[in-house]
């Protein structure tokens, strides 16, 4: 959906156009500084924009905030503008005013005539960040409320990286992540990276409340096709995630796995990744003590598989991160 000013539609029989074309998107009227979005459909308005991204924080203040970041506070560590816009470095952030007020709103930034980012702000805290290329494609997407996401999207877009996460912030400023799920993908859709923290049930109840993750379910991940060179991030990856993508035949082209060594730990594990026939090399991450343990029980149940492990695990003194495994 195309976003561009509103100045640069022509008014011609009653109709808004663009480029010879009834225009058809979001068009922003900018007033000293201050947005009226309209959307609009075959040339006519149709209603003012709700934001889909900012929902949640009833307010109908837009500004334009191009030219003007949190990049050039100085070193005292605030910045003003003409405007009444006014950035401030705290301890939890950037906190943007406008008129000595913390700003609650959105803040839209323009490259020509083409919206290409709309912050949504509470209490002067950055809560939401879209970003678009000119065609009006959604680029990112960012949230920081009680989980923190990030989405990206490949030009034509296919999606690229969705993560979700819970962390906790303790006194000292240290955090701890509780939950987290991440997922990237091919440019042709299929999944080359997976990784995530916490039990099954927590993540499940996570991503069945926010609905700009890909997948309702972890079940849901079972209907997509993992990349002929697809990676399994993190130790705390449920295994019965693992277990139940198998079990869905969503391995079924790929070639090449970078799993953790705990995977193994179970012979359950060693059968889960010997049952997938098209793979040919399996490298493992995990530094528990027991990888090469573990991997040449695989290879002993899969000896055509080429099987690395860490190479300070494996004793070797070469040259390269990781080191094949033999059979005893």
């Amino acid at each position: 959906m195309l976003r561009i000013k509103s100045d640069s539609l022509i008014l011609r029989a009653s109709k808004y156009w663009y480029q010879d074309q009834p225009f058809d998107g979001i068009a922003y009227m900018v007033i000293d500084s201050t947005i009226h979005a309209m959307r609009m459909i075959d040339g006519e308005t149709a209603g003012e924009y709700a934001s889909p991204y900012f929902g949640d924080v009833f307010s109908n203040v837009s500004i334009d905030i191009t030219g003007f970041n949190e990049d050039d506070i100085d070193e005292e560590g605030e910045v003003t503008n003409g405007a009444g816009l006014s950035y401030v470095r705290t301890r939890m952030g950037f906190k943007l005013s406008r008129d000595g007020t913390p700003f609650t709103g959105l803040a839209y930034v323009f490259f020509g005539e083409f919206c290409v980012r709309e912050i949504g702000y509470k209490d002067g805290i950055a809560v939401s960040d879209a970003k678009w290329y000119h065609d009006g494609q959604l680029l990112a997407l960012l949230f920081e409320n009680e989980a923190d996401e990030c989405y990206t999207w490949y030009p034509d877009g296919t999606r690229e990286i969705a993560w979700i996460s819970v962390v906790k912030t303790y006194p000292d400023r240290s955090a701890e992540r509780l939950l987290h799920l991440a997922l990237a993908f091919a440019s042709s859709g299929e999944i080359t990276s997976l990784a995530a923290v916490g039990d099954g049930d927590a993540l499940e109840n996570l991503i069945a409340t926010h609905p700009f993750f890909p997948v309702r379910k972890l079940s849901e991940l079972g209907n997509l096709t993992a990349a002929k060179r697809c990676v399994f991030a993190d130790d705390a990856w449920p295994f019965e995630l693992f277990e139940d993508l198998v079990h869905r035949n969503a391995f079924r082209s790929t070639v090449e796995l970078h799993l953790p060594s705990t995977f193994l730990n179970r012979m359950e594990g060693i059968e889960l990744v010997g049952s997938l026939r098209a793979l040919s090399k399996v490298s493992l991450s995990s530094k528990r003590g027991n990888e090469l343990e573990v991997a040449r029980k695989l290879k002993n149940r899969r000896p055509d598989l080429e099987i690395e492990v860490p190479r300070e695990i494996a004793d070797d003194p070469g040259y390269y991160d990781y080191v094949d495994v033999d059979l005893y």
